[in-house]
């Protein structure tokens, strides 16, 4: 009997530290009562960026912290944002950047970051085909219009931002190409693209790769890729995080810690399984597209956080990046718009 005690304790003990390595734990097997659904705007479906938040629901990472996350999906990520400030969603999935963007100097920030997910931008510049032999490099952008993700009306998307940062390490300014706002939807970009009604736009995974595939597109700059990606101050930004509104944090601290636990144990299956695994617990409709989608999670193995620890130094490039972006604003510091207490209470360096 005194054996069954110490480790029933032992176990105890233990179980925290377990999830807050990820580890799947199955919930009780005793009755309890269920928490509240929880919501989360993001952008998508189909966006790769977002991938380990539309796994939640697809895995059971929700069900196993005994509650259920509702997905509400959005055309970018200042309209997720949108739906955080308005109270429609607990929590969103949105850049840092976008977040700075919300903010102004001096006043308490409307939404705080509490872990990273992307590690790594997955932007492509892509350019219609019919513009191969003109364009061949972004000064060559001069005139020509760009699409960028839906944004609002104070609120640049990190894409936008791209678009701007880019033009300005090639010598060109903003209003030396016509930047639009676009929807997210597949099949509406191709027929823009096609149609000639825009030239270029900067667009996520996989629906760049899903453009170059088809022969709609070409890529001209891969933020992947060092060489080009070296050109834009800060390219290495924190993209896409966790992120809720400051009455949450002081007044739901323990739902913050439940959805912390929730993506953690995403972002470990994601480690922990195969692309092929990975697709096959998506809604993607055709074997075509399943091939697309496993070829992206191939080419960038190492896109998600691990450890869902701030990086110091990541953080650092992020207020580099706004600021060249963003030169008009006043700069922003990145610890402000964090909390990293439901991580590991700490920022890594």
């Amino acid at each position: 009997m005194q054996g069954y005690f110490t480790l029933s304790s032992t176990l105890t003990l233990l179980l925290p530290f377990l999830a807050w390595l990820g580890v799947m734990i199955p919930p009780h097997s005793h009755a309890e009562t269920p928490a509240p659904e929880m919501t989360l705007s993001l952008v998508g479906p189909g966006n790769l960026s977002f991938l380990p938040f539309d796994l939640i629901p697809r895995i059971g990472a929700d069900r196993a912290e005994g509650t259920t996350i509702r997905l509400k999906h959005t055309d970018g990520g200042t309209a997720a944002l949108d739906q955080l400030l308005s109270r429609n969603s607990d929590f969103a999935a949105v850049g840092l950047t976008a977040l700075m963007m919300a903010a102004k100097a001096g006043a308490p920030p409307p939404a705080i970051a509490i872990a990273p997910v992307a590690d790594i931008p997955l932007f492509v510049l892509i350019v219609r085909q019919a513009l191969r032999d003109q364009i061949k490099g972004v000064a060559d952008l001069r005139g020509r219009t760009i699409g960028v993700p839906s944004r609002s009306a104070n609120i640049r998307t990190a894409a936008e931002q791209l678009v701007v940062s880019l033009l300005r390490a090639h010598g060109l300014e903003t209003e030396d190409a016509r930047i639009i706002p676009i929807g997210q939807g597949r099949k509406g970009r191709a027929i823009l693209l096609e149609n000639g009604e825009i030239d270029a736009i900067m667009a996520e995974e996989p629906f760049a790769s899903a453009m170059i595939a088809s022969g709609v597109a070409f890529s001209l700059v891969s933020l992947a890729d060092e060489a080009p990606a070296s050109t834009i101050p800060g390219s290495r930004f924190l993209h896409v995080t966790l992120a809720t509104r400051p009455d949450t944090i002081a007044g739901e601290p323990t739902k913050i810690e439940r959805m912390v636990r929730i993506l953690r144990r995403s972002l470990t299956w994601i480690a922990t399984h195969t692309p092929e695994e990975i697709v096959a617990h998506l809604p993607i409709p055709t074997p075509d597209e399943q091939n697309l989608f496993m070829l992206c999670l191939r080419q960038y193995p190492r896109m998600f956080s691990r450890n869902a620890l701030f990086d110091a130094h990541q953080l650092r490039e992020t207020e580099r990046f706004f600021r060249h972006a963003n030169p008009e604003r006043a700069p922003i510091q990145a610890d402000g718009l964090i909390d990293p207490r439901w991580t590991a209470g700490r920022v890594s360096h």
